[in-house]
């Protein structure tokens, strides 16, 4: 027999994420309208589907008008963590559950369109898709968008819905709540799906990433860090740790793969060792920051990256800074002692491996920095960095971008650039999943069946 590795396509993709409002992450959605004030609401829900909230809507005051409800879902900002990616050209389909407590209410969905600097596309400011007839007191009705081409320029896709009473005007109070968000490839609305149904998984934190039908097979052997090949130049996707004595660009002439890498350079001289030192994860203080790196507390972690320096001398290391799902610093920072390298401009693979996540810890910023060999700085120094992963484990495979693979498509954006998990380190070589099961840093552990076919 001959085991044939299959690539894992899954059939269902939900690009929203948080698409039950369980988390309700700042910047996911809101009001379209100053009349209105919106929350998260934990009492009112769809049932069947196992989540346990929505998204309500506030009439704030009485007005001449029947409009009692206006919300949206989807950031409108770029680099934000909920932002609902789209790339143009392509057909998308979209539709988002709503409930009042009112008889014969009417509502009308909305679509809007953005670019990567958040503009709104001319034409899409709303563009009214539909609208329905009388929808009767306390039902779940879905509002339903399909068959959308994506316009040039698109970056970014969000939902609105407007809702109207049947008769008379507003007094202030009336309520409204949204559910259930899917949008999918495609010019026809699936059926409501997210990570925590059966047979169904989240490609990243649980209410804060994309859902996937099937459900991911092997994510420990999944490149977690995001836009890892620093090719997306959107600000805050990589960050200088100190802008003072480092300066920070990308370089579009010397990387080790892609378009660009990351050159830094010491900019004056200083009682330093450092020539740089830059989180490849973005800032620690935004916990909806789209570069943040999901662990598990007791879980084994492994990092790596590509270094190079204009010195003939230098040194390479690692920092990590632990946080909670709120942000805050978990105990002290994890600094790598400094690898020792020879050899001026030419590229050197550094890891940093077998790290044990902490208690109360949910995320993490990766920190690469660059040193002089001994000694302090003396300004000038440059050094330049590219190609990041952090998987789980005991041990790092090296980057090699021939042979690890888009993990889905479409891309979260530019700037959500996960690869593999189509082949594994065995600590010696690079292999395919069919032939290799996860590395532990002693053995290999058997191959997944469900990841090949069997000929």
């Amino acid at each position: 027999m001959t085991a044939i590795g299959t690539p894992f396509l899954p059939t269902v993709i939900n690009r929203s994420p948080d698409p039950s409002m369980e988390l309700y992450l700042s910047s996911s959605g809101g009001s379209n309208n100053a009349n209105f004030v919106t929350s998260q609401d934990l009492t009112v829900f769809r049932p069947g589907t196992g989540n346990k909230a929505s998204m309500k809507s506030t009439r704030n005051a009485a007005s001449p008008s029947a409009s009692f409800a206006g919300f949206y879902w989807g950031s409108p900002v770029y680099g934000a963590a909920n932002r609902i990616p789209v790339t143009p050209g392509e057909v998308i389909s979209a539709g988002v559950y709503v409930m009042a407590p009112y008889a014969n209410w009417m509502g009308q969905i909305h679509v809007w369109f953005r670019d990567t600097a958040g503009a709104t596309l001319a034409g899409w400011q709303p563009f009214t898709v539909g609208s329905t007839g009388a929808i009767a007191a306390n039902q779940w009705f879905r509002f339903v968008a399909e068959n959308i081409t994506v316009p040039a320029g698109a970056a970014i896709f969000m939902l609105g819905m407007n809702g109207n009473l049947a008769s008379g005007v507003t007094v202030g109070g009336e309520v409204c709540y949204m559910d259930d968000l899917m949008v999918n490839s495609g010019p026809t609305l699936l059926p409501y799906m997210d990570g925590r149904q059966s047979g169904c998984g989240w490609i990243g934190q649980p209410d804060s990433s994309m859902s996937v039908q099937p459900a991911l097979r092997s994510p420990a052997q999944m490149n977690r860090l995001m836009d890892s090949s620093l090719e997306s130049g959107v600000g805050n996707a990589q960050v200088n740790n100190n802008p003072t004595l480092f300066t920070m660009s990308y370089d579009t002439t010397v990387k080790h793969s892609g378009t660009q890498s990351i050159k830094i350079v010491r900019t004056t001289a200083t009682p330093g060792a450092q020539i740089g030192n830059v989180s490849v994860s973005g800032p620690g203080t935004l916990n909806n920051h789209p570069n943040k790196i999901w662990v598990t507390p007791g879980e084994t972690i492994s990092a790596g990256g590509w270094f190079r320096c204009a010195l003939d001398s230098w040194r390479a290391g690692f920092s990590l800074s632990w946080r909670d799902i709120n942000s805050v610093l978990v105990g002290t920072a994890l600094t790598q002692p400094s690898v020792l390298y020879s050899g001026a401009n030419v590229w050197v693979w550094h890891t940093f491996e077998n790290i044990i996540v902490p208690a109360g810890v949910a995320f993490f910023n990766l920190n690469a920095i660059a040193s002089v060999p001994s000694g302090v700085t003396v300004g000038g120094e440059q050094a330049w960095i590219d190609d990041f992963i952090c998987v789980s484990g005991a041990k790092c495979p090296p980057v090699d971008r021939s042979d690890w693979r888009p993990i889905m498509v479409p891309k979260q954006s530019n700037m959500i650039r996960p690869f593999g998990p189509w082949t594994q380190y065995d600590g010696a070589v690079t292999q395919s999943l069919d032939l290799a099961g996860q590395y532990d840093g002693a053995a290999l552990q058997p191959v997944d069946l469900r990841d090949v076919s069997i000929v």
